[in-house]
């Protein structure tokens, strides 16, 4: 965890209990959205309502990368006020590590 973040109790309890979370749970992927553009084929989510994490599923090597967190920003590149969404695709497939 970047040290942007060690005096932050909220971010660090989130940080911690996510890890579990992720580390414990039968299907990672339904505990993230599904990114486009440079992160497509890699899932996000925020655990305070400023930061935000990007991780990707290795199934093969059974294992989850952390792959970047920050503000939205930081972490997508943009600020995440893109307007309307209409008109565009968005694809869920369930995964599972079995």
């Amino acid at each position: 965890m970047s040290t942007t973040y060690k005096n932050d109790k909220a971010v660090i309890s989130n940080y911690r209990q996510f890890i579990v979370s992720l580390a414990r749970s039968d299907s990672p992927a339904s505990m993230g959205v599904p990114k486009r553009g440079k992160y497509r084929g890699c899932l996000g989510t925020h655990i305070t309502k400023s930061v935000a994490i990007a991780y990707r599923i290795d199934y093969d090597a059974r294992r989850i990368d952390l792959l970047k967190m920050g503000d939205h920003k930081t972490v997508y590149g943009k600020d995440g006020r893109g307007g309307s969404r209409r008109g565009r695709r968005f694809v869920r497939a369930p995964l599972s590590l079995a």
